[in-house]
Formats: structure tokens, C-alpha cells, sequence
């Protein structure tokens, strides 16, 4: 059949030239994707030529996931083939990020040898949006300061807190999985809120960004100090320990108050401050934060931190000065109280943990530096201040 000068064609011929079955061409015919130009007595359709450019691009369309609705307002014209394609494009994102998703939530079950109810738990966290994924960290930062005054630790909790990227990772889905399980542990809160706990007691409120950098700066030096002796194999009940210990309490002296040098009481502050800070949980928090937020995950400072506590222990005072007996401590303590309140201060808690959301080289001393110099390190750091009867 043909109109004018031009041949028609049959839904056969059409199927021989464009490669497409006859019922996809019938099927996309009926759906108005393309549209006879003629029909024959007996009201078969006949195609012209340029019905093969048009399955040509339906195809196309259709093979890179168009559904029929889209591929029908291009055919017409009713919307530009740019603005389709950028359209589906963005579907394309979405799906791609939901099936990376997918992906590492399998991996991660593979790996842990889940149940199905632990694959469904896991699932479903990682379908959490943006905003619920906020509003899970936001709980578990409110139940650890919960009824505490420490403005500048929740503060830097929140600043820190991890936010998984549009297209994460697969280590970043991990780490999300993994934080997610952590944030639920008592143990893990517990720590937390004892390091807040030791912040509202002794240095409520808030604090000024002076003392907080000196006390960076002190902690930069301890754990460099440290790890160094770690390397050089100093065991913490060896001579150089004492040498070493008396050079990190000489730095750390001056964010402290209450105490002038070192003595068996400065000792015995730093000590317990380590060990209220010391916690693998909570360390493992902030390195997942760090992958979460796309930046290098600190290196354990534990080691460091156990030799120090180690190193203390052995040397719990200078070893040039005999050990304090009962009767110089109650010397101290009366001098203490013979100092006037408003002359006594005592020590605070600051935690450094603000930081910029972006990657920067790893440190060797288990910190890392954000552009404008803050320093995030997973041990809780101390500073001097003001007491409550001020």
C-alpha cells in the first residue's frame, strides 16, 4: 500500500526493520507511542517510514528505564528530550543509591551471619531519611546529657553528630549499621555520660576557647610524647617512664588549678581523669562519626592512653621526693582551706571534640585538625576553672 509516493508499511515490516516483535509494536501502537499513518479497507495499520525512527528512540528510551507515561510525552512532544532524560537521570540516582544500600546491608548480613529478624532490624535503618537519622542521634545525645549542665560538650556532640551522605560508601554504610547498633549499647552511654557527669560536677556551663586550645595543645603533647616511647619500647614501670611522666605533668600543670607542681595529688588528678575518659566504646563512636562524615578515621589513641595510666600507676609521684605520708597530705588539705573561696579554683572537663566536616590528613597522635584549628581527639581532655562557690 502506498500513499501518495510514499510506501507504507505492515506492522510485519515494521517488525523486519526495527528488530522489535510484532506484539510490542501492536502493544506500543495501541498505546499511542507511534501512530498509523493509514489503515487498509479490512482497518489493518500501515506505518510510514518514519515510524521506524520512532520505535528506534522508544526503544532507546525504554531501555534506559523510561516507562511508557514518559516515553508517550516525548513521542508527542509534550515535553523536551533533555527534560525527560534529566528527569529519569535523577530516578537513576535514587535507584542507584537505594541498590548500593542494598548492597551493603547484604554484605553486612553475609559477614555477621545475621538471622532474617536482624537482616529486617538492619533494613530498615538504612531507610531511615535524612531527618530520622537526625532526630536517632539527637536522642541518644539528649538522653547522655540529660539533666547535666554542659552546654559545651553537647554542643560538640551535636556539631559532630554523623550525617550519611546522599551517595554514601559502602564503608560508610557500614559504619552507619554499625553506629546504629553501638548508640543502642548501655555500655556505651554509660561512658558517655560519666565523662558529662565529671563535667557537671566539676566545671559547669560553659568555657572559653583560650583555655580549650591550651588544653588541645596539651593533649597533642601527651600522646605524641607517648606513642614515641612506645615506639622506642619504654615500658611504663621503667626508669624513663618517670622521666617521661614528669614532662607530660609539667605541660599539663598549667590547665590546672588547685595545684602548683608535681606531687602525688597531680598524679592522682591526671590518673583519674585518663581513666574516666577511657573507653573503647566511645572511641569506636567518634572514628564511625569520622567515616560517616567522609573524613579519616583517627588511629587508636588507646594504647597510648593505657600506657600512661600504666606510667602513673608505677610513678605516683616524683621520684626525686620521698612518698607523702599521712601527715603531709592533711598539711596540704589545711592549707587548702586556709585559702580564701574566692581564691580557690578548680579544675574543669572540656572536651575536644569540634570539628569540621571535611577530610584532613590523619594524625599520627590519634587527632585530627579542622580548618580552623579545632582538634578532635577520642580521649575527654581537662582544663582548669572556677568553682561553683565563685
Amino acid at each position: 500500500m502506498t500513499v501518495g509516493d510514499e510506501e507504507l508499511l505492515s506492522i510485519g515490516d515494521l517488525a523486519k526493520r526495527s528488530g522489535l516483535p510484532v506484539k510490542l509494536i501492536r502493544r506500543w501502537s495501541d498505546c499511542g507511542l507511534l501512530s498509523p499513518a493509514d489503515r487498509t479497507r479490512a482497518g489493518y495499520r500501515r506505518y510510514d517510514a518514519r515510524a521506524v525512527a520512532q520505535l528506534e528512540l522508544a526503544r532507546t528510551l525504554r531501555e534506559l528505564g523510561l516507562g511508557l507515561a514518559a516515553i508517550r510525552e516525548v513521542m508527542g512532544s509534550e515535553r523536551g528530550l533533555s527534560e525527560v532524560a534529566a528527569t529519569h537521570a535523577d530516578a537513576l540516582d535514587a535507584q542507584i543509591r537505594r541498590l548500593r544500600l542494598q548492597r551493603a546491608v547484604l554484605r553486612w548480613v553475609a559477614a555477621h551471619h545475621s538471622t532474617a529478624e536482624e537482616l529486617s532490624v538492619v533494613s530498615n535503618l538504612t531507610r531511615l531519611s535524612a531527618a530520622e537519622r537526625a532526630a536517632m542521634i539527637d536522642r541518644f545525645i539528649a538522653e547522655t546529657v540529660k539533666g547535666l549542665d554542659v552546654p559545651d560538650y553537647r554542643d560538640r556532640l551535636r556539631a559532630a553528630a554523623p550525617e550519611l551522605p546522599d551517595d554514601p560508601t559502602a564503608e560508610q554504610v557500614d559504619a552507619w549499621i554499625e553506629l546504629t547498633d553501638l548508640i543502642q549499647d548501655p555500655k556505651l552511654r554509660t561512658a558517655m555520660n560519666r565523662v558529662a557527669r565529671y563535667a557537671d560536677e566539676h566545671a559547669p556551663g560553659s568555657h572559653e576557647a583560650a583555655e580549650t586550645a591550651a588544653v588541645e595543645r596539651v593533649t597533642e603533647m601527651w600522646t605524641q610524647t607517648v606513642f614515641r616511647a612506645l615506639a622506642d619500647d619504654i615500658s611504663a614501670d621503667s626508669p624513663d617512664a618517670e622521666r617521661i611522666v614528669a614532662e607530660i605533668v609539667r605541660v599539663w600543670l598549667p590547665t590546672q588549678t588547685g595545684i602548683g607542681d608535681d606531687c602525688r595529688e597531680a598524679r592522682r588528678r591526671l590518673l583519674e581523669q585518663l581513666e574516666i575518659a577511657a573507653d573503647a566504646r566511645a572511641e569506636r563512636y567518634w572514628q564511625l562519626v569520622c567515616i560517616i562524615n567522609g573524613m579519616p578515621a583517627p588511629p587508636s589513641s588507646a594504647a597510648a592512653g593505657r600506657w600512661l595510666v600504666a606510667a602513673l600507676r608505677a610513678n605516683p609521684q616524683p621520684a626525686s621526693k620521698p612518698m607523702n605520708t599521712q601527715a603531709s597530705v592533711a598539711a596540704r588539705q589545711r592549707a587548702l582551706n586556709a585559702t580564701p573561696s574566692h581564691q580557690r579554683r578548680r579544675y574543669r572537663v572540656v572536651f575536644t571534640a569540634n570539628w569540621k566536616r571535611h577530610s584532613v590528613p590523619p594524625r599520627t597522635d590519634g587527632a585530627f585538625v579542622g580548618s580552623e584549628g579545632q582538634r578532635y581527639s577520642p580521649w575527654t581532655h581537662f582544663k582548669r576553672g572556677r568553682s561553683s562557690t565563685d
